[in-house]
């Protein structure tokens, strides 16, 4: 079964679905409600766009109409909609054009929408059929050159894409921007159930002993009504049977394949252990299910554990001040920080600038270029768009979220101040606890001191590199503007979350007992040394204000996973006396590098080299650098 859920994205548009009772349902892999954005080539072509029905399901159901929003319909000069069932491509006058083999209809757009009803409704046959658009973008202008609008989906048939000149062949986009979806939607008559419901998930459940309980579903509807209410029956191994009713919050409107996560009530389990969950859906709205009868009932796991604890997850960013990609990752954390001020948790390593503390090679992850993103050590993510691949949407908060929300079983404290007695010294305590008993378990602690607001001088390694510089596409991107508006290098920048004293940011043998008692709480201190702070770039304290500092202590499994952690500000400190007004220096008009046989060459990615900064009063400054 494919799953259809939407992932937030920009607002541009809203589009509403609703579907209709009895015998006609709306069908789409952007979710209703959801609001898309712009996507496009930024070129006059053509474009042909396809979405594919062929589930077992819609067999025998009939394509009544079309709907598909467009960003805009200006300077769009062709316009067609169509059905086949193969994608196929034929030269003419030297360019792929789309051929369908069942059927094409020219149409008009309007209110920047194509709707287009069907004289003699299609049958869906068992091998299913795509259901496409083509367009002719005639003359660019700031919207036409980004006229598809798409949403977000994890199926894998939401959007095939081909163009006269970008994309020459047939493309599912979802391999290329995962999340991808057209939103498209078709309008099937056929016989349609009015409740119906598929549990498509039961997730597996870490819950305390002892006190109620829940476990998230993920439903999806397969009927015409909205999801208002439902009725389940529960097992949980052989100790607890049951059936509940509940309201949700969220009703999932009824377009087929729309989808919700709900949390489904469960009494409390006395006795710790691991026990086989069920759950049957046996009614819907108070109607019966009239889903298929495998399909409303699913199966996990519940862990019941003496306690649980709250998941803190941890972002780490590597990144550099001459990385024209960076500035992805600087906006990342500052709108985490401004949208989950108590929990966003991240550390920021540098590369080559005046904020580098330690090689590539000791990273606590592979790099394999700049910039990049990690969370939790496992899961390596785009700094900004995460793993949902929209460039303009800030993604890393719904892969940060989705860490957020589980439930750990391992718990982790700490508090950190300036020793009043040695002010080079910064003591940290901890205590770590676990929710079960382990034997040989591999755990350790590790730790990172982080500074806010670092400042640059008039060096002009402070100045960031900046891509995003007039690419207009960027700036719907929440916090992207303010790179989109600012010139190539962009001077006076305040970076936050940085790590600047790390020597154990991988783990310390032996700060966690191989052998863990179940809910025994473990004690242990550690020091930072204020003058090891040290930059590796130009040697200079990275201690710019001792009131602006930060502790993340973090627990890591046996591979060096972050399995939980937490952030402490470092207390006791006073400022340091010291002007920290950011120094925007001179404009740079130009950054260029020469290998040493003086040859130009691209941003560098590994040797020595001579950087050259040429300025827009005319000077130049060069000096030689090492990329490692």
């Amino acid at each position: 079964m494919k799953k259809r859920f939407c992932i937030t994205l920009l607002a541009i548009i809203c589009i509403t679905c609703n579907a209709v009772a009895g015998d006609t349902m709306v069908y789409g892999y952007a979710t209703s409600g959801d609001t898309p954005q712009a996507w496009g080539t930024n070129k006059a072509e053509t474009y042909d766009v396809a979405i594919s029905l062929n589930e077992k399901f819609l067999s025998g159901k009939r394509v009544k109409s079309v709907k598909i929003p467009l960003y805009t319909q200006n300077g769009i000069t062709k316009c067609s909609v169509w059905l086949t069932k193969v994608l196929t491509l034929k030269s003419k006058n030297g360019v792929k054009v789309n051929v369908p083999d069942i059927a094409s209809y020219n149409v008009t757009p309007e209110n920047d929408c194509i709707n287009m009803t069907f004289d003699e409704p299609y049958t869906i046959t068992d091998d299913g059929v795509y259901v496409g658009f083509t367009i002719t973008v005639s003359t660019l202008d700031d919207k036409s050159g980004t006229p598809i609008m798409i949403g977000g989906t994890s199926s894998t048939e939401g959007c095939y894409i081909h163009t006269s000149s970008s994309y020459k062949i047939w493309n599912n986009m979802n391999n290329k921007i995962p999340g991808m979806a057209s939103t498209m939607e078709v309008t099937l008559e056929g016989e349609i159930a009015d409740n119906a419901v598929e549990i498509t998930k039961l997730y597996d459940a870490n819950v305390q002993k002892s006190v109620e309980i829940s476990a998230k579903a993920l439903l999806t509807t397969h009927g015409s009504q909205n999801v208002n209410s439902i009725d389940y029956n529960y097992t949980i191994g052989n100790i607890l049977t049951g059936s509940k009713h509940i309201d949700l919050d969220q009703p999932i409107e009824g377009q087929y394949g729309n989808q919700g996560v709900i949390d489904l009530p469960l009494p409390a389990i006395d006795n710790k252990g691991e026990y086989d969950l069920t759950v049957t859906i046996t009614k819907v709205n108070g109607e019966d299910n009239k889903d298929n009868v495998l399909a409303m009932t699913s199966s996990s796991k519940i862990r019941v554990y003496s306690f649980v604890a709250e998941s803190r997850p941890v972002y780490e960013e590597y990144t550099g001040t001459w990385c024209q990609y960076c500035p992805k990752g600087f906006v990342a954390i500052e709108e985490m920080t401004k949208r989950h001020p108590d929990d966003f948790i991240a550390i920021s390593y540098h590369n080559d600038d005046p904020m580098e503390i330690m090689y590539a090679s000791y990273f606590p992850s592979y790099i394999g270029g700049y910039p990049s993103a990690y969370l939790n050590r496992s899961q390596e993510i785009d700094p900004y768009s995460g793993s949902s691949g929209a460039y303009n949407q800030l993604g890393v908060e719904d892969d940060w979220l989705a860490l957020r929300n589980e439930i750990s079983t391992i718990d982790i404290s700490l508090n950190a101040q300036w020793n009043e007695t040695d002010d080079n010294e910064i003591n940290v305590n901890t205590t770590v606890k676990f929710g079960d008993n382990y034997t040989n378990a591999g755990y350790k602690l590790a730790y990172a001191l982080t500074a806010d607001d670092l400042c640059g001088t008039d060096d002009e390694a402070w100045t960031q590199t900046n891509y995003f510089s007039g690419v207009t596409a960027y700036a719907s991107g929440p916090g992207m503007e303010q790179f989109v508006n600012a010139p190539k290098y962009v001077s006076g920048l305040k970076f936050r979350d940085v790590i600047i004293l790390g020597p154990d940011c991988r783990g310390i043998a032996g700060s966690i007992p191989s052998n863990i008692e179940d809910s025994k709480e473990y004690n242990s201190t550690y020091t930072f040394y204020a003058d090891e702070a040290v930059s590796l770039y130009n040697q200079k304290s990275l201690i710019q204000d001792r009131t602006k500092l930060n502790v993340v202590g973090m627990i890591l499994d046996s591979y060096g996973r972050i399995v939980n952690a937490f952030k402490a500000k470092v207390t006791g400190g006073t400022s340091n006396g010291i002007d920290n007004t950011c120094v925007s220096g001179k404009d740079i008009k130009d950054i260029s590098y020469y290998d040493y046989a003086g040859r130009k060459t691209s941003e560098p990615k590994g040797g020595l080299f001579i950087k050259k900064v040429t300025y827009r009063d005319g000077s130049v400054s060069t000096r030689k650098i090492v990329k490692k």
